[in-house]
């Protein structure tokens, strides 16, 4: 069963990695490997153990409003934003259409 959440800094990597792979796949599977390091920015680093760039990839996540939707302990998905706006929503896809 799925649970949200507030974020937390420790949530960074497992954030950066659902959206880089979920990005990649569904919305960039046009672009080749060059294109897609330029797109995604610094989740293009996002399994890296670098600190810098798990710095790199937190000072982007960072937002007004922040919650982690969970499952079993695995982060399923991200929700970015302020009170008048939605920054932006991702959902691993093996969850899509289950109501997170």
């Amino acid at each position: 069963m799925s649970s949200i959440r507030n974020y937390h800094k420790c949530d960074a990597q497992a954030i950066g990695i659902l959206v880089a792979d979920t990005y990649s796949k569904y919305n960039l599977s046009f672009a080749g490997v060059e294109e897609l390091e330029k797109l995604l920015g610094p989740f293009w680093y996002a399994r890296s153990q670098e600190v810098g760039h798990q710095e790199a990839i937190a000072a982007v996540i960072e937002a007004e409003m922040v919650f982690v939707a969970e499952d079993e302990g695995e982060v399923i998905g991200v929700l970015r934003g302020s009170r008048d706006r939605l920054q932006s929503l991702f959902v691993r896809g093996d969850h899509h259409r289950r109501g997170i």
